[in-house]
């Protein structure tokens, strides 16, 4: 007949320290932890009016306010948007540890610059690229190097 016990929900603050930072620093590769990572959950960090709301009273709002704060500090979409992208992940994985019910839809800034990598063969596998030498061939620009979008897919222009 159980009446569930509500359990406490952490402020933001406490989640990034006691849970999300350890997860993400032992979990990830240490220059996605360096280069993304840490340096988002410092700017969430800063913003006290975020991190001082237990995460089940983050809302789309909340998110979108810190978002209008950064910009104010003279910063890129880009750079808004990394640290919107490290906030969606911890309230997403928040979600999948069950310390809340719901993420709120996070958007992020419209208006930032995409740049598409050029991977060569040096840099990476066949295999991780999905490809195989087939379709390599068909994947190559005039100098010979792999074309990939900025979601990782091959391409032919």
């Amino acid at each position: 007949m159980g009446i569930r016990d509500k359990k406490t929900v952490p402020t933001l603050a406490e989640f990034i320290e006691k849970r999300f930072a350890p997860w993400a620093q032992s979990a990830t590769c240490p220059k996605t932890w360096l280069d993304y990572y840490r340096p988002g959950l410092r700017v969430i960090g800063k913003y006290k009016p975020l991190v001082s709301l237990r995460l089940n009273e983050i809302t789309s709002e909340r998110a979108s306010d810190f978002a209008a704060w950064r910009p104010a500090k003279g910063l890129q979409a880009s750079s808004v948007n990394s640290s919107l992208q490290v906030l969606r992940r911890m309230l997403h994985i928040a979600v999948e540890w069950g310390a809340i019910e719901k993420a709120p839809r996070i958007e992020l800034l419209s208006g930032e610059r995409r740049r598409e990598h050029v991977v060569g063969e040096d840099e990476c596998s066949l295999g991780t690229l999905g490809l195989d030498r087939h379709s390599l061939g068909r994947h190559r620009d005039a100098t010979g190097r792999v074309l990939l979008s900025p979601m990782g897919d091959s391409h032919v222009d």
